[in-house]
């Protein structure tokens, strides 16, 4: 997964949508993270639209909830907080408008020169060592 966003990074993607559900659980991609969306909804609503997607009892669907870091917890630690009490709509509205807001932003570029700073710098050295031996 790594391999393929730097492929997507180095060919010029602004930005990214990684869907991960155990984000904060795992850890594993955290520190890649710099920007996190949370989808969240209550927890009736979460309840019914788990035992409808997986066909789940009420007990199976309540113990898969509590295997997971609670849905508020996970709000408290993202960039933005999607509200999906609502329609399909609403929630690609909210997301629509994310997408602005990501398009506008420039944050990528610093990434990318300091990145590029990184690849220059060990050619910087070099070209001077080799000038400076002639």
């Amino acid at each position: 997964m790594m391999w393929k966003l730097l492929w997507l990074f180095l060919s010029g993607h602004q930005f990214v949508v990684m869907d991960l559900p155990l984000l904060f659980e795992s850890k594993t991609y955290l520190p890649y993270m710099s920007y996190i969306l949370v989808v969240s909804c209550s927890s009736k609503k979460q309840l019914e639209r788990l035992k409808t997607r997986n066909n789940y009892t009420t007990e199976e669907a309540e113990n898969r909830i509590k295997a997971q870091m609670p849905l508020a917890e996970k709000c408290l630690l993202a960039t933005t907080v999607l509200d999906n009490n609502g329609t399909i709509e609403e929630l690609q509205r909210q997301l629509h408008q994310i997408c602005i807001d990501l398009r506008r932003s420039k944050r990528h570029w610093k990434l990318r020169l300091g990145l590029l700073s990184l690849f220059l710098a060990p050619l910087s050295i070099l070209t001077y060592f080799l000038l400076s031996t002639n």
